[in-house]
């Protein structure tokens, strides 16, 4: 009997037999045999095979393989799994040896071909970050990746795509992809998909992230604890300082000084006959000093996940799984080098969820209900102050290659933003079906969901602008908080007195000597933008329906499947193929040829309802009477804001083209991916916005000018030698483009879209180009760098003891970053007419700039001694940036601090 050399597969992976081999496990022997049943006979092949050959042959190898299951479960790690669908699976024993920090799922989706991590992953200044990253799969945003937690979507939809804006944003709070942390603790494994996608996933356009949580053992009661740990003095840094600070002999940048703790638990047991409970926890917090005004500030954050999971087999229904999962997360923060800007930011939620499954009549029918609650908000200081760095008001420090002109206090006000799902799904799939010299495996099943997101501003908030100065005999009258008046520690006639003469401003002894006596110099603030008090409720219902025809004929495997999807905002009839085909070359179970042809929507509505509904900033402007008297605010009416309209919008969606080659040897499991995507009718605002008389407001009408492309070849290699496990990956991005018709012009912007992009020139000065923010993510090309490799080793030393090994490549790439500095806008006449010259109007400052290449390695060591009878305890150590290579996280021409090599430690207990 031949067999199939796709026999790494740890037993988690084997997710699609079909049920004509379940029919024939024998029961009470658990999951073991399907994995048999697949080496036995092939997936392929199980039609062919009597059942007293198969059982025969199950039975055998369940003899001679019980050894070898134990030596070799979870070691093929690294390679996708060979089948028709782009997955790879991350098993537990990959999550647990595989080096990492505080145990985040997505820290470890950066290791796969076509997923990468944002440039911030190894920025100092996050160091203290315990959350999710930020993936992207195929060239696609974050935000297009679909997060799933055992089949439940938990994306954000709380406007994801400000994830990389800066952590305290004047109108929002700063974005999140996942509407929760996952912590590895509470997962069992994780499913990558990066091309032909099934047609069960929709909402996503990039890649899917499947979380499968941990379900009980059978048998006796397990406990287990845990806890790691790591610590600045364990760590190196590099500090990073540009020419001019190396030849003015600077003060060093002060390295961050910082803990973490992570403490896990888990407790599973069987109850009865038909049920079982599991309990997981991880809590981390983490603390963290960072560098603000020149002085060491303290932060913190805490993010934990509890997750219990009750299963009840065989009574009433066939199986029946009720879970909850809380993961609550806080951080309190700073921004950086703005006084008085102490801001806490909370986030996280829980959802529960309850599935039922039951055979009837050879069809499995599955049915899920859930609901998801998350918030993203934060409470901060009401107002901003960018005051003019002057006496009474110069703390102000910024980036080192320009003067600092500002002096910067406060906050954007309080936001509330919570998030609610409510989900439906019913699933059926039927037994496998032979129709003449085919053989088919339906699936079919519907979704509902319905969304919903509550925003609130309690009382408007003010960001302040064009600071003046000069006016001697200002006088505030009631504003006391965004106007100061001249105190000086003598009166002028005291001066005079010393003077022994009148006060003369054209004599330099005479200013000399009155600016001594300056203790605020007095200025006041002529323009603000008001960001309205509101409460916006809105939500959206989604009905999707798909099926799908697992198809077997000869030596070829179609998958051929169609998704539709509806929602009541933007009312699109979307369908969605979704074809995947294997060819078996010659017969040949080691060679495979693929090929995908498959359709991808996005999902971000509730995010495009938000914006309909907010209300659009105010642009104020206030001046002094000949008495030096401040007068009050008056709109510009010039300056609103604009609102946007989405009407007869259709959904932005991706095309996508797939060849491949699977080839399984002695040497080790091939593959090579082609895969490219076109990404078509994504939206953009019109260029001329348009004003409406009823209301008085300025409107943008969103449009499908946006489109682009991603073109990647993928090759991925995993080989096992005895104790030894080896893969290796790597991505060349062939080409990424970004396009709409039209580019936002300035003239028409908003005044919240206007900012300065940097670009350094030839004899190492700068160039600045005033555009909008809108313009500089098209721009953005953080998600597509050219090549990037990854490579692994797990070595099994003794029963007890293991090593794991990776390191990743990735080339240079040209990236777009905020500054901690602002630029006088061109564009203050537009917006204020009646301004005079001595008023300015300041916007954020980007920078373009080359992150150079890296190499970093990370090693970590295992030990699991049994202490008495089976009780174990768990050593660990984790040895990150192995060779203390630059990360490269500061930016060419800026200085700061970069993370060296890091050390974690942990232990544990088994019982």
């Amino acid at each position: 009997m031949k067999k199939t050399r796709f026999i790494f597969l740890p037993v988690a992976q084997v997710v699609c037999l079909p049920l004509a081999a379940k029919q024939l496990i024998p029961e009470g022997t658990g999951e073991l045999p399907k994995a048999l049943v697949i080496e036995c006979v092939g997936d392929s092949a199980l039609n062919k095979k009597s059942r007293e050959q198969l059982l025969e042959c199950v039975a055998h190898k369940q003899q001679e393989k019980e050894i070898e299951r134990i030596a070799v479960h979870g070691e093929y790690i690294g390679l996708q799994v060979p089948e028709v669908n782009g997955r790879y699976v991350l098993d537990r024993d990959f999550l647990e040896k595989t080096p990492h920090n505080a145990g985040d799922i997505s820290e470890l989706l950066g290791l796969l071909p076509g997923v990468i991590l944002g440039n911030d992953a190894y920025d100092a200044d996050l160091q203290a970050e315990i959350g999710a990253k930020r993936v992207s799969i195929s060239g696609g945003q974050p935000w297009q990746t679909g997060f799933f937690l055992d089949g439940v979507n938990f994306n954000s939809r709380q406007d994801p795509s400000a994830y990389n804006r800066k952590k305290s944003t004047p109108n929002d709070v700063q974005g999140a992809v996942q509407a929760f942390n996952v912590n590895q603790q509470i997962v069992e494994s994780i499913d990558v998909f990066t091309n032909n996608i099934p047609a069960n996933y929709g909402g996503f356009s990039g890649g899917v992230v499947e979380v499968n949580t941990r379900e009980p053992e059978s048998g006796a009661p397990q406990f287990g604890v845990s806890y790691r740990t790591s610590q600045s003095d364990w760590n190196e840094y590099h500090i990073i300082l540009t020419e001019e600070e190396n030849e003015a002999s600077s003060e060093l940048p002060l390295a961050p000084v910082f803990e973490k703790n992570v403490y896990n638990i888990d407790f599973s047991t069987t109850v009865g006959e038909h049920h079982s409970v599991l309990f997981a926890a991880n809590y981390t917090d983490s603390k963290i000093s960072t560098i603000s005004l020149n002085e060491t500030v303290l932060t913190t954050r805490e993010t934990a996940n509890y997750l219990v999971k009750l299963i009840q087999n065989d009574m009433w229904l066939d199986k029946i799984t009720l879970s909850l999962n809380y993961s609550p997360y806080e951080s309190r923060d700073v921004s950086k080098d703005v006084k008085h800007s102490e801001f806490t930011s909370d986030g996280g939620g829980y959802n529960t969820t309850l599935q039922m499954e039951q055979e009837v009549a050879d069809i499995l029918f599955s049915s899920k209900f859930s609901y998801v609650f998350s918030e993203n908000s934060r409470k901060a200081p009401p107002h901003f102050y960018p005051w003019y760095k002057a006496k009474g008001k110069d703390w102000g420090v910024g980036d080192a290659a320009e003067f600092t002109l500002l002096s910067r206090e406060g906050g954007y006000g309080s936001l509330y933003k919570t998030q609610k799902s409510l989900n439906w799904d019913f699933n059926a799939t039927f037994d496998e079906l032979s129709l003449g010299s085919t053989q088919h495996l339906l699936q079919a099943g519907i979704q509902l969901q319905k969304e919903a997101i509550d925003r609130e501003r309690l009382d408007s908030s003010f960001s302040y602008n064009s600071p003046i100065t000069g006016v001697s005999q200002l006088n505030c009258t009631a504003a006391l908080f965004d106007c100061v008046e001249l105190t000086t520690s003598m009166s002028i006639a005291e001066l005079e007195q010393q003077l022994a003469e009148p006060l003369d401003l054209s004599n330099p002894d005479h200013i000399l000597a009155y600016s001594d006596i300056v203790e605020i110099a007095p200025q006041y603030f002529s323009l603000r933008t008001v960001f309205q008090q509101e409460q916006i409720k809105v939500d959206v219902q989604n009905i999707s329906g798909y099926v799908t025809d697992d198809i077997e004929w000869k030596d070829l495997t179609v998958r051929a499947g169609l998704r539709y999807d509806y929602d009541n905002f933007l009312k699109n009839h979307n369908l969605a193929p979704r074809l995947s085909l294997g060819y078996r070359v010659n017969g040949n179970q080691d060679t495979m040829l693929v090929m995908g042809l498959n359709r991808y929507y996005d999902s971000n509505l509730l995010t495009y309802k938000i914006r309909e509904q907010q209300l659009p900033t105010l642009l104020q402007r206030r001046s002094v009477n000949s008495k030096g008297v401040v007068e009050a605010w008056q709109d510009l009416s010039s300056a609103t804001d604009y609102r946007y309209r989405f009407n007869n919008v259709e959904t932005p969606y991706s095309d996508e083209l797939v060849l491949g080659w699977k080839q399984a040897s002695n040497l080790g499991n091939f593959s090579i991916e082609y895969i490219k995507r076109w990404n078509k009718k994504q939206l953009r605002k019109l260029s001329e916005p348009e004003y409406n008389p009823m209301d008085g407001y300025y409107y943008r009408q969103m449009t499908n000018q946006g489109y682009g492309h991603n073109e990647r070849v993928s090759v991925s290699w995993a080989w096992y030698l005895n104790s030894h496990s080896l893969w290796a990956n790597t991505t060349y991005q062939l080409s990424q483009y970004t396009k709409a018709e039209q580019l936002e012009e300035i003239d028409t912007a908003a005044l919240n879209e206007l900012v300065y992009l940097r670009t350094e020139t030839s004899d190492k000065g700068y160039t600045f180009t005033e555009t909008t923010k809108n313009n500089i993510e098209l721009r953005e090309a953080e998600f597509g760098e050219p090549l990037s490799l990854n490579i692994g080793w797990t070595a099994n030393w003794t029963s007890t003891f293991t090593s794991s090994l990776n390191a990743n490549y990735r080339q240079s790439y040209k990236a777009i970053m905020p500054l901690s500095t602002s630029r006088e806008s061109s564009q203050l006449e537009r917006l204020c007419p009646v301004c005079q010259s001595d008023e300015s109007l300041f916007v954020e400052v980007y920078q373009e700039t080359e992150v150079p290449g890296r190499v970093l390695a990370n090693l970590s060591f295992n030990w699991q001694p049994v202490i008495f009878a089976e009780k174990s305890m768990k050593l660990g150590v984790d040895i990150h940036n192995l060779f203390d290579s630059r990360t490269h996280s500061v930016n060419v021409g800026t200085s700061g601090v970069e993370t060296g090599r890091s050390i974690w430690f942990s232990v544990g207990m088994e019982l």
